[in-house]
């Protein structure tokens, strides 16, 4: 949001459910947003409140694999662009069908790690986008996604060791250690082709 603001210029309206990321950005903004130009609040992006036809581009980055339902939060993208507007989505999208029970469970242990209860392919994707009245493209762009995986891999399997020793502490606990192994989850199941980096760009 700060980069588009200081870079471009733009007003932006930024959303979140989580009252914590929305508190820490209004902070930040304070001494980032020296123009007023961005703006935070706590808002499910598959209903906004936000008036119809109120944007010119809805830009989802790596969020929409938490939505339960995609179709819910296209209907609502729509809702609030203006004609010609234009949805931009960054995400997690499923690359092929798991084949057997151990591909099936890294790719559980991946996606409940990060909180994405359902992924799709893009080719649904798209289909869902048109169904809602847009005009959709997918581009893959999983080639460009994988130094950033490979790198945060590489993290985690460095800081397992401590993470092992705090947990015996009694100082992390379950849901801390799913989220450390997440990177060598993810990379692995990416390296497998059991999931892919994907760019949506779509007209109203």
């Amino acid at each position: 949001s700060f980069w588009l603001a200081e870079t471009l210029g733009t007003k932006v309206s930024a959303i979140s459910i989580s009252p914590k990321q929305i508190d820490h950005a209004k902070k930040l903004a304070l001494t980032r947003d020296q123009r007023g130009l961005v703006e935070f609040s706590i808002r499910d992006y598959t209903e906004t409140r936000f008036p119809d036809n109120y944007f010119d581009v809805v830009w989802a980055q790596e969020s929409i694999p938490h939505a339960q339902d995609k179709e819910q939060f296209l209907r609502e993208a729509y809702r609030v662009l203006k004609k010609g507007g234009r949805l931009i989505t960054a995400d997690y999208f499923i690359g092929r069908e798991s084949k057997n029970d151990e591909e099936k469970a890294l790719m559980k242990n991946f996606m409940d790690s990060w909180a994405m209860p359902t992924l799709v392919t893009p080719q649904t994707f798209v289909t869902l986008a048109e169904k809602t009245g847009f005009m959709a493209t997918h581009y893959d762009t999983t080639k460009l996604a994988e130094p950033s995986l490979r790198r945060l891999k590489h993290t985690c399997h460095a800081f397992r060791p401590l993470a092992f020793l705090l947990r015996r502490a009694g100082l992390r606990n379950k849901i801390n250690d799913a989220n450390m192994m997440s990177g060598i989850w993810g990379h692995e199941a990416m390296q497998k082709g059991l999931w892919k980096h994907g760019m949506i760009y779509a007209e109203k």
